[in-house]
């Protein structure tokens, strides 16, 4: 216990030191910073001469009228060199640093992007940061919803290995390479909502205890513990909510637009301070769920008359809703990445995204990601069509797109036996690019999906719906999981489940060949030890515990052992701890 006890004070008091430039390190880059007017003839404030993170203070860089530039080269400065981008030795030109008429008054941090490094400007602090360089190999976000699986095990659903071992299913899916989870939350699951559509009245309801805030922080616990990044959405209703309804909670209904704002930004902090108070805070949120018709709108065949419904006359409503949602991510979870998520079918395209991510670029909407759904049933297209989107998206906005929904039947139909009759399930033949719907289908629609993000980088990943959501006997019954209740008179009854033809688990728990897919190009990042994408001292003290003979079952051996030398041991948390002073391994490049 007492080795243990050192081994952590240890490696937390390294983790807390703010190390800068070492001596006698080797120069990887160049950084030079010179004012607008000023180009070959020089009158340069200052060079940076390094390749390593840090905080460093610009003592002679006074911020002019004009602005400031400054660039990267891979040769030291000399009056031979210049400043045109067709000079040899440029290695990146930033651009300006500091736009025109900012002063160092002015507050706030410019990111530039320089190849592997972050580097911010600080106005206030006349200071330039640089941030740690990503890993040398980058792995992809690859994971699924997995909302509903407290529902289907509490109703005895059991999930099986490929070889029909039981297990956890999310041990089953991080076995196969599965690092990212999706979780979403409604306010008030099991309120009834009604609504009007051709002149038939619908009453609906979420399952109750489910969905909530209690099975959202219970689930997060599981997947934090497995070592899996999440993605938490709001979906600001107590009922499923997209392009065509957006109910809003029950206890919203009647609030003014000003009320609203604060119920959203109240309801979004406090549920993540939740998060925060467990371990578990997100990784990625969504506010809202598929808003490209907005969102609190209610039905739109009857639009509230306090609504943030996406129409041309109304889009700085819908941009101060979903600020109110940015501004309490950004408070609550400051290392959150906010995402915006609309979706795709064959009327909702690339020209949908910009009709409503230019009138949220002119109403100043602070967000960080395109979330996006994407199926070939909805879209009749394959997965070359997120090429192009995410191109657009990134080249228009500077925004990365995450795919937050994608689906493929591996069978037509519902499971003989469960219905009344064959019927189909949902996305039953995949679209006119598929017309099938097979287990060695699905396998092969998400390899081919997975090429497509592997060669474009302004996808970051995915996220499968629904994994888990399966319909299986138990003690030779069905189980019933719905996707919602209906109500017929006064009665309440299963309305079916429609993706349980698209799940990872067959109609008996068993893993499908698909997971095979989702694993077979994953990568291992050395030094990441506990296969979350990043390299930090999490990594360390997996290791540690794995030296003093408690390891997690999650320990990644190949990524642990860092030096290669064929153990796992104190050399190789060194290792680790240097990556994160220096920026790179100890003898690697």
């Amino acid at each position: 216990m007492r080795l243990k006890l050192f081994f952590t004070l240890f490696l937390s008091l390294i983790g807390m030191l703010n190390v800068h430039a070492l001596a006698g390190d080797a120069a990887d880059w160049y950084l030079y910073f010179y004012s607008k007017q000023h180009n070959i003839d020089g009158n340069i404030g200052q060079f940076v001469e390094t390749g390593t993170s840090g905080v460093y203070v610009l003592e002679n860089c006074p911020v002019t009228e004009s602005g400031m530039n400054f660039c990267i080269h891979n040769q030291s400065w000399s009056t031979s060199y210049g400043w045109s981008k067709d000079n040899e030795g440029i290695v990146k030109e930033i651009g300006t640093a500091i736009p025109l008429g900012l002063t160092t008054s002015a507050s706030g941090w410019i990111g530039i992007d320089a190849g592997t490094y972050n580097i911010t400007f600080n106005s206030v602090s006349n200071t330039i940061r640089f941030d740690k360089p990503t890993p040398e190999t980058k792995d992809y976000l690859r994971g699924g919803d997995i909302s509903m699986l407290n529902y289907v095990e509490d109703m005895g659903a059991k999930f099986y290995t490929a070889s029909g071992m039981q297990k956890d299913p999310l041990d089953i899916m991080k076995e196969n390479g599965v690092n990212f989870v999706r979780l979403r939350l409604y306010n008030n699951p099991g309120n009834e909502i009604s609504y009007t559509a051709d002149a038939t009245t619908y009453n609906y309801k979420l399952p109750a205890n489910y969905l909530n805030e209690s099975d959202v922080l219970n689930l997060a616990r599981r997947a934090k513990d497995k070592g899996m990044k999440i993605e938490l959405t709001f979906h600001y209703s107590d009922f499923w909510t997209n392009g065509e309804m957006q109910f809003k909670p029950s206890a919203w209904k009647d609030l003014s637009l000003e009320q609203l704002k604060t119920a959203v930004y109240d309801y979004t902090y406090n549920f993540l301070q939740k998060m925060n108070a467990q371990g578990t805070a997100p990784d990625y949120v969504s506010i809202g769920n598929e808003i490209q018709a907005g969102f609190l709108f209610g039905h739109s065949n009857n639009i509230d008359a306090v609504n943030g419904y996406a129409s041309n006359n109304n889009m700085a409503n819908v941009a101060a809703l979903l600020n109110q949602g940015s501004a309490a991510v950004r408070a609550a979870c400051p290392k959150a990445k906010v995402i915006m998520h609309l979706t795709l079918s064959e009327n909702i395209n690339t020209e949908t995204y910009k009709w409503f991510f230019d009138a949220m670029r002119s109403n100043n909407l602070d967000y960080d990601i395109i979330g996006t759904s994407y199926y070939p049933y909805w879209t009749n297209q394959r997965p070359t069509m997120l090429t192009s989107l995410a191109n657009t998206m990134y080249n228009r906005y500077g925004k990365e797109t995450l795919i937050m929904e994608v689906g493929y039947s591996w069978t037509q139909y519902r499971p003989s036996g469960r219905y009344n009759g064959n019927y189909e399930g949902q996305l039953h033949l995949n679209g006119t690019p598929y017309n099938e719907a097979t287990e060695a289908g699905q396998k092969s629609f998400m390899q081919e999906l997975q090429t497509v993000i592997k060669s474009n980088s302004h996808i970051l990943g995915y996220l499968y719906w629904d994994p888990v959501m399966i319909e299986q006997k138990v003690n030779n019954s069905w189980i019933k999981p719905t996707w919602a209740f209906k109500k017929s008179g006064n009665k309440w009854y299963e309305d079916g489940n429609m993706v349980g033809n698209t799940t990872w688990f067959d109609y008996e728990g068993r893993a499908l060949p698909v997971l095979e897919a989702v694993g077979e190009d994953r990568i291992t990042i050395i030094g990441d030890a506990n296969d979350d994408g990043e390299i930090d001292m999490q990594d360390a003290m997996f290791i540690v515990n794995y030296i003093l003979g408690t390891p997690d079952p999650s320990l990644n051996t190949e990524a642990a052992d860092v030096n290669g030398d064929g153990e796992i041991g104190m050399p190789d948390v060194m290792y680790i701890v240097n990556y994160i002073l220096n920026g790179k391994f100890p003898n690697k490049e």
